[in-house]
């Protein structure tokens, strides 16, 4: 995963997209993740379905 992270310089992490749009952590997170009853699907869920390759590395998700 190091790798990955070497070639793909230009990241994100949650907090500071939860920063930049001026909501909580947990929003963008049940954004990204879908909500925990399964009534809303996430993002990475809706990629993840389309062949998109999504990794995951602590607080940084990454789509290739």
């Amino acid at each position: 995963m190091n790798e990955i992270l070497k070639q793909h310089k230009n990241t994100i992490t949650t907090l500071e997209i939860a920063e930049m749009l001026g909501t909580k952590h947990y929003k963008v997170l049940e954004k990204l993740e879908g909500t925990k009853d399964g009534k809303t699907k996430g993002i990475i869920d809706i990629l993840n379905a389309h062949d998109f390759v999504v990794v995951k590395i602590q607080e940084t998700i990454i789509w290739l």
